[in-house]
C-alpha cells in the first residue's frame, strides 16, 4: 500500500520513508526513497506522493506515470487521479477514479472522487446517488439507530426531521435552501449544526438540540426521519436553484454606518496535506490600495497586517455580523464565501486550479446569485507563491470600488 493522505498504512514494520512522510517530512521521505528500490511501483507511486507535498506537482505526475507503467492498482490510479485534479486535468482525474473503483469497488476514496468528478461535469450517471451514499456512510457520518433516512424522492409533510451536520461548515451554510424547503412544506425540522454556529442557525429560525455537558444530544424517538446534509446534494443537483434569493438573515452589523471591502484568506484544511484553497494573506498586498475608496476589513481568524481592519470573531453569527458591513467580500474557497453568497453580498471567490467539485467549471455558480468565481490557472505550489499575481491581475482587471 501506497503512503497517501486519506489512507495511511499502518505495517508492522514501516519503512523509513514512511515513517518520515507521516511526521510531515516529504523531503526527507524523498531522500529515503531514493535508498529504495526505485523500480518498484510503490517506491515510485510514493515518491510521487513526496514531490507533490513538495509542490512540485509535473515531477509528482511523472512519477505516478511511471508507478503505473509497472502496476496499475487503485491505490496509485486513486492518488494519480487527486494529483490531476490539483493540475485542473478534471477529465483525466475522472478516469483516474473510474479505473481505481473498478479495482477496488470498497474504496469510499474512490466512490467519493469518482461521483463528485462527475457532476463536476456535468457527466452525472444513474446511481450515482447511491454511490454518493456509500462514499460517506461511516466516514462522513453515522447513522442513527432506530431513525430511517430522509426518502429524497417523495419529501414527507407533517414529519419530524432531524438534519445533522456534515462535510465542512460551509456546507451547511450552502445546503440550507433545502432544508428551509423541508420546513416551508410543513414539517419540523431541527438541524445540528457545527457548535460555531449554533447562534446563527438558531436565529434563521431552526431549533437547535439543547447542550448537556458541552455536547449537542437528541433523542431518536423526537423524530421521524434523519436527514445528513449531504444527502440532499443529489436532489439538488436534479433541482439547481434558478436564481438564488438570499436565505440567510443578517444579524444587525457591528457598525451599521461602516462600509468594508471584506477579505477572507484562510480555509480550513485540517487532514489535508497539500491544501490549495488557502490564500497567503501577503498576496492581498496589491489591495491595500483599495483603502483610499473602502476600508479592507479582515473576515479570518489569523492575524491580519496593520492595514487591515482586524475583528474578533468568537462565532458565525459575529461572522455574519461583520460580513453586514461590507459592499464587497473578496475571498479564498471558505465558509465565509458561502455565508456571503447566501447572504447575498457581492463576493468574489478566488479558487485554485484544483477547485473543489461544487464550483463546477465556470466562472458563476447557480448557488449565489451575488457571486463571481475567478480562477487561479497557475499550478499549485507549497509555498503559494502563485497567488499574489493572481490577485494583482483579478485586481487590475476590475475597476475600483
Amino acid at each position: 500500500m501506497i503512503y497517501s493522505f486519506q489512507q495511511k498504512p499502518v505495517p508492522t514494520k514501516e519503512p523509513l520513508a514512511a515513517v518520515l512522510l507521516r511526521g510531515g517530512y516529504p523531503r526527507e521521505a524523498l531522500a529515503a526513497l531514493l535508498h529504495e528500490d526505485i523500480g518498484n511501483p510503490t517506491t515510485l507511486a510514493n515518491m510521487g506522493v513526496c514531490w507533490r507535498l513538495l509542490g512540485e506537482l509535473k515531477i509528482a505526475e511523472s512519477c505516478y506515470r511511471d508507478a503505473l507503467a509497472k502496476a496499475v492498482r487503485h491505490d496509485i490510479l486513486w492518488n494519480y487521479g487527486v494529483l490531476l485534479e490539483d493540475l485542473g486535468l478534471f477529465h483525466q482525474a475522472m478516469q483516474a477514479f473510474e479505473g481505481s473503483l473498478k479495482l477496488n469497488p470498497n474504496s469510499q476514496g474512490a466512490a467519493y472522487r469518482l461521483v463528485t468528478s462527475r457532476w463536476r461535469l456535468s457527466a452525472g450517471l444513474p446511481g450515482d446517488e447511491n454511490l454518493w451514499e456509500q462514499a460517506r456512510i461511516g466516514t462522513w457520518y453515522d447513522p442513527i439507530p432506530g431513525l430511517p433516512p430522509l426518502p429524497l424522492s417523495d419529501l414527507p409533510t407533517e414529519a419530524r426531521i432531524l438534519v445533522t451536520r456534515e462535510g465542512g461548515m460551509g456546507d451547511l451554510f450552502w445546503l440550507l435552501p433545502f432544508v428551509q424547503e423541508l420546513r416551508d412544506a410543513g414539517n419540523y425540522v431541527a438541524v445540528v449544526p457545527w457548535d460555531s454556529q449554533r447562534d446563527l442557525v438558531i436565529e434563521q429560525g431552526f431549533p437547535v438540540p439543547e447542550l448537556r455537558e458541552g455536547i449537542m444530544t437528541v433523542d431518536p424517538k423526537d423524530f421521524d426521519f434523519h436527514l445528513p446534509i449531504m444527502s440532499c446534494v443529489p436532489r439538488l443537483l436534479r433541482e439547481p436553484p434558478k436564481a438564488r434569493k438570499p436565505y440567510i438573515q443578517a444579524p444587525p452589523p457591528i457598525s451599521p454606518r461602516a462600509k468594508f471591502i471584506g477579505v477572507a484568506w484562510s480555509a480550513a484544511e485540517a487532514g489535508v496535506e497539500f491544501g490549495v484553497r488557502s490564500i497567503p494573506v501577503e498576496a492581498f498586498a496589491s489591495l491595500e490600495r483599495w483603502r483610499v475608496h473602502k476600508p479592507v476589513l479582515a473576515l479570518s481568524l489569523e492575524k491580519a497586517p496593520d492595514w487591515m481592519v482586524q475583528t474578533k470573531l468568537k462565532n458565525w453569527r459575529d461572522t455574519a455580523s461583520a460580513l453586514a458591513m461590507c459592499e464587497l467580500v473578496i475571498s479564498a474557497d471558505t465558509a465565509v464565501a458561502h455565508l456571503a453568497g447566501a447572504m447575498g453580498i457581492p463576493t468574489w471567490i478566488l479558487l485554485p486550479k484544483g477547485s473543489d467539485w461544487k464550483w463546477f467549471t465556470g466562472l458563476t455558480t447557480p448557488w449565489y446569485s451575488s457571486a463571481l468565481l475567478f480562477r487561479n490557472a497557475r499550478t499549485p505550489k507549497a509555498d503559494r507563491s502563485e497567488w499574489a499575481p493572481f490577485i494583482e491581475e483579478v485586481l487590475g482587471m476590475e475597476a475600483n470600488p
